[in-house]
């Protein structure tokens, strides 16, 4: 990296890359790689100070109320920078920038990280007073054109600049890294990484500008004189021929962020309870003994991994509120009924995933009670409380500590072989942190810290663990504590099509679309949940029922196929074999299940390779392989005949399903699925 000074711009130049700088305003006017250039109206960050932005270019939103899952609100903004330039300077091989707002000064840090240019945000208190920090945003403007944009692996949607109207702004609803934008001039993907705290993604036009955003839901309280230091920005243009997504799982992988590869990462997995299902509203009241004698028929359905939902002890109140979750609920048969029911399964071939809950007991139960200095604490010294429970710091050292312990006694008890991890995600922010900490740290490096900290139980059992937290988000600081990737991701842009009411053709090209960016942006390797339903989407969030509620009998069937089928680690939700065991009238689907299992054991296996085909149609169309042979698998969703053109299927032979093939033309039933052997090349 150099820095060129010039009398009117400042240049930070790598081997292919330049970025130029107007040394009068500070603003980033442009953007080069290989000799093509990118213009751009700014680059800059703005910090929430005292009830506002520094700067002006943000809506304020209160963070301190928000719950985990809520990010900090996006809205269009018209203003001028209210910050004042005080000019470059170098320092330590840095160009930095600094603005002065009233009594704060934010430092813009500039630097090259693999060619991409990398900001970083300073903000400093000047002033004689305690300054409230509540967010920190990162905002890349440029002039409104014939562009688009979209958000790999986070939505389905492509947003057209023309198409936005003076005014309008929009976020996506997960944490997302990525954003890639399209202009005649070539690709730009502006990228974003805080290990330490959630943020919000998204867009706005105002007049004749777009501005994209990274919101990070910053919160400390600085002294006189003190300092945060804030997020990582990421201005990468993409060289002409360069896939743009292929670009993004190649920086993150040269930043050191790779998927955990050394636990359990195949199979199908199966969510269960021995009271039943969360919509039975856990009626079924069996012990784990009772529950074991079930376990063959659930083994028949093509079951390698049962994630048992919460049997730790608790009082007359939800699964997930465990009063403490060493012990075994008696109600389920305590710590005898745990054991034959993991022995059970493991004679059977399967493995038993606990779901930790680190969120925390209720204030009143004796966890909280005797760990106060856990609790997370509004500013006032109040204890935070999420679902009337408090909320574990966790990032504390001891409470980590602690985790790893309680981990280690279940595998030496039960042999248990690996975590689901709810609210992997963190807690809310803590306003009397372990020291070095801010208060925000809580959150996302707590959801890190914890799952590290559950996986370090494992390992120091030597147990070869199967890991899945509940990271909703595609977030890079997970992938090395992650064995398989939740998946909420693909469940959100199936729902959103569904609320979309898309006809077959719309649901399977767009989703078909975001398979293949998903598959490119993400790490190989890196094992992701595909699933219709879970305990909390058939109950009370989103859907809030079952597949074939939603989609009818044979759309859902369909559907499970392709999460069967599909790169990643299928998941069935313990009732939609069978709905009575969820006190509903609907489809057995037992056999069904044991059936696309068998294939998918057989013919498709566990390898990652996945090429997605644009079919045009109402049907999917994608490469598998298996054993050194290629699979063609296609898929119909539709409720009308489909006929599917594709050069891959000639001299195919079909090996499971239904389908007619005539030379390069497959035709599918409605919601027909077929998988076809491809005629080895010379």
């Amino acid at each position: 990296m150099r820095i060129n000074w010039h009398k009117d711009w400042v240049d930070i130049k790598g081997k292919h890359t330049l970025y130029r700088l107007d040394a009068r305003t500070g603003r980033l006017v442009m953007s080069q790689v290989d000799g093509q250039s990118y213009p751009a109206l700014d680059l800059l960050a703005d910090a929430g100070v005292n009830g506002a932005y520094a700067r002006g270019q943000m809506v304020f939103d209160d963070l301190s109320d928000k719950r985990t899952w809520e990010l900090p609100a996006i809205e269009a903004v018209s203003a001028p920078d209210a910050g004042v330039f005080e000019g470059f300077t170098e320092e330590d091989g840095c160009l930095v920038g600094s603005w002065l707002a009233g009594q704060t000064r934010i430092r813009q840090i500039y630097d090259l990280c693999d060619e991409a240019l990398r900001l970083r945000a300073e903000v400093i208190n000047l002033s004689q007073a305690e300054a409230v920090i509540n967010g920190v945003s990162f905002l890349y403007k440029r002039q409104a054109a014939d562009a688009w944009f979209e958000y790999p692996t986070n939505d389905s949607r492509v947003y057209h600049d023309l198409d936005m109207a003076d005014g309008a702004a929009h976020s996506c609803g997960l944490v997302g890294s990525m954003t890639h934008l399209k202009t005649s001039e070539g690709s730009l993907n502006l990228l974003f990484l805080d290990e330490v705290e959630k943020w919000a993604q998204g867009a706005w036009r105002a007049g004749g500008e777009i501005t994209h955003v990274y919101a990070a839901s910053v919160e400390c309280a600085l002294m006189p004189g003190e300092r945060a230091l804030v997020g990582c920005f990421y201005l990468s243009p993409v060289k002409q021929g360069e896939d743009p997504y292929l670009h993004i799982r190649a920086f993150f992988d040269r930043l050191g962020f790779r998927p955990l590869m050394a636990g359990i990462r195949e199979g199908v997995l199966y969510s269960c309870h021995p009271h039943g299902t969360m919509d039975g509203g856990f009626a079924l009241h069996k012990t784990l003994q009772e529950y074991a004698r079930e376990l063959p028929q659930i083994k028949a359905l093509g079951v390698d991994h049962l994630w048992l939902l919460p049997v730790f002890e608790r009082l007359d109140r939800g699964v997930y509120h465990p009063t403490d979750q060493r012990p075994i609920d008696a109600r389920y048969g305590g710590e005898e009924g745990m054991r034959e029911f993991a022995d059970k399964a493991h004679d059977l071939g399967m493995t038993v995933l606990f779901d930790y809950v680190p969120h925390g007991p209720e204030p009143t139960d004796p966890l909280a009670r005797e760990h106060l200095d856990w609790c997370s604490k509004r500013r006032d010294g109040s204890l935070q409380d999420e679902w009337h429970c408090v909320s574990f710091d966790m990032t504390h050292p001891e409470y980590l500590a602690y985790t790893r312990e309680l981990v280690g006694s279940h595998v030496r008890r039960f042999g248990i072989d690996g975590a689901r991890i709810d609210c992997a995600m963190g807690g809310l922010s803590n306003w009397d942190p372990f020291p070095g900490h801010r208060p925000s740290a809580s959150n996302l490096q707590g959801g890190v810290s914890i799952s590290r900290a559950i996986m370090d139980g494992f390992e120091r059992m030597g147990k070869r663990a199967y890991l899945l937290p509940e990271n909703f988000n595609p977030v890079p600081a997970f992938y090395p504590v992650t064995g398989v990737f939740y998946g909420m991701n693909l469940y959100r842009v199936m729902t959103g099509l569904w609320e979309r009411n898309a006809d077959a053709h719309t649901f399977a090209q767009e989703l078909t679309r975001f398979l293949e960016i998903e598959h490119k942006a993400m790490p190989l390797g890196l094992k992701k949940l595909r699933f219709l339903g879970n305990h909390d989407t058939v109950s009370w969030v989103w859907q809030k029922q079952r597949a074939y509620e939603s989609y009818g009998v044979e759309k859902a069937k369909a559907l499970f196929a392709l999460m069967f089928f599909l790169d990643g680690v299928p998941m069935i939700y313990q009732g939609d074999e069978d709905p009575n065991i969820a006190g509903k009238d609907g489809p057995l689907m037992r056999d069904f299940f044991a059936q696309i299992s068998q294939i998918r054991r057989e013919l498709i296996g566990e390898d990652d390779f996945v090429q997605h085909l644009h079919t045009g149609t109402g049907a999917f169309a994608f490469l598998r392989r298996h054993e050194g042979q290629t699979r063609l698998v296609v898929i119909s969703i539709s409720d009308k005949e489909e006929r599917i053109t594709l050069g891959e299927a000639k001299g195919a032979a079909l090996s499971a399903g239904e389908a007619r093939l005539d030379g390069e033309t497959v035709t599918l039933a409605p919601y027909a699925y077929a998988v076809f052997t491809l005629k080895e090349q010379a």
